[in-house]
C-alpha cells in the first residue's frame, strides 16, 4: 500500500487518515460479515488428519511393555536411559499429577494418545535431546502435542517428585552416595587386578 511508502510526498495528515480510511473499511466488512446469518457465513474448517494412535499404542506396547516385548530391558534402557519398573512408576506419578496424562477423548469421540504415548513422547525427548516431531511416524504424536507434553511432562514430575529429590542433599544422602561411589571403585579396583 502506497502509505507505507518512505518515498512518498503526502504529508503525516493524509497517512493518519488514509490509515483510519482503512480501519474503517475493514470494520464495515466485519459488520456486514456478522449481520449475515451464521447458517450463510463461509466457515472455514481444520484439516482432519487420520492417524492410527490406536496401532501406535499397540505397536508400542509389543515393543516394549508386553509380558514378552519386541525389544528386551537392555534395549529399553538404552532407549529411554533407565529400566522399564522406573519408567513405569514416573508414567504412574504423572498420570496421578496431571489430568491431561489420563485417558480421554477427543473433539470426534475418538480416543485420545495414551498416557502411555505422551510419556514416552517425553521421557525420550528428555533421554535423546530428538525434538518432537520424531515421533509422528512411530507414536503418531504431532509435533506440537509432542511439545505439550514435554511441557506439561517437566511440570508434573516436579509437582510429583520434587519435594523429595529437587531438595539440598541431607548428610545421610551424601553418606550414601560415598559409600556406593567406594563400593563401585574397590570392586573396580579389585576386577583390574
Amino acid at each position: 500500500m502506497e502509505w507505507f511508502d518512505d518515498n512518498s510526498s503526502s504529508s503525516s495528515n493524509e497517512v493518519a487518515q488514509t490509515i483510519i480510511d482503512e480501519i474503517h473499511k475493514q470494520k464495515q466488512l466485519l459488520a456486514q460479515m456478522y449481520s449475515q446469518p451464521a447458517s450463510e457465513r463461509v466457515v472455514h474448517h481444520r484439516q482432519y488428519v487420520h492417524c492410527d494412535r490406536e496401532a501406535a499404542h499397540l505397536r508400542l506396547m509389543q515393543d516394549y511393555f508386553n509380558d514378552n516385548p519386541t525389544n528386551g530391558p537392555t534395549f529399553f534402557r538404552r532407549h529411554f536411559r533407565m529400566q522399564k519398573e522406573m519408567f513405569l512408576r514416573i508414567v504412574e506419578a504423572v498420570q496421578g499429577e496431571d489430568t491431561y496424562f489420563q485417558m480421554s477423548h477427543d473433539a470426534r469421540g475418538r480416543d485420545s494418545l495414551t498416557p502411555l504415548q505422551k510419556c514416552t513422547t517425553a521421557i525420550h525427548q528428555l533421554a535423546t535431546g530428538v525434538s518432537a516431531d520424531t515421533f509422528n511416524e512411530y507414536l503418531k504424536v504431532a509435533d506440537t502435542k509432542g511439545c505439550l507434553c514435554l511441557k506439561r511432562f517437566c511440570e508434573a514430575v516436579i509437582r510429583a517428585f520434587g519435594a523429595e529429590y529437587l531438595r539440598r542433599p541431607m548428610q545421610a544422602d551424601i553418606g550414601r552416595l560415598s559409600d556406593t561411589r567406594g563400593a563401585t571403585r574397590i570392586s573396580r579396583d579389585a576386577q583390574e587386578s
